[in-house]
């Protein structure tokens, strides 16, 4: 996904600095190209660090409770007795991650905490 982004922005910058030489009314036609680029290359990265930041875990016994949303509130809640296999495993710094599998389901739900476990240290994967 990376490549295309550059190439968008590199292509619409391009096009903007070109545009500005000949015509003042095809530059403003290529701005939009441009904040396009800028979003696909950057903007996705600061939109999901602030949905990251914006998470919050809880684990109970009888289930998994996951609440995130920087725009939206959406309430995730994983039932223990659904879940098929939980996979996890922690670095030598300690980080980790935990994986849960639920039937039905065609890819892992996971977590992935920092050693201090704060929820800012959480990602939601």
């Amino acid at each position: 996904m990376i490549p295309f982004d550059l190439f968008w922005l590199i292509f619409s910058l391009t096009w903007f600095s070109v545009a500005l030489d000949t015509f003042i009314f095809t530059s403003i036609l290529s701005l939009p190209f441009v904040l396009i680029g800028l979003f696909l290359t950057f903007g996705r990265m600061i939109v999901d660090m602030i949905r990251r930041k914006r998470t919050i875990y809880g684990v109970t016994d009888k289930r998994n409770i996951i609440l995130r949303g920087a725009s939206e509130q959406i309430l995730i809640t994983l039932d223990m007795k659904a879940i098929r296999s939980v996979t996890f495993g922690e670095r030598k710094d300690g980080y980790g991650f935990v994986f849960f599998n639920e039937p039905g389901r065609t890819n892992n739900l996971g977590v992935a905490a920092a050693p201090s476990s704060n929820a800012s240290d959480i990602t939601y994967h």
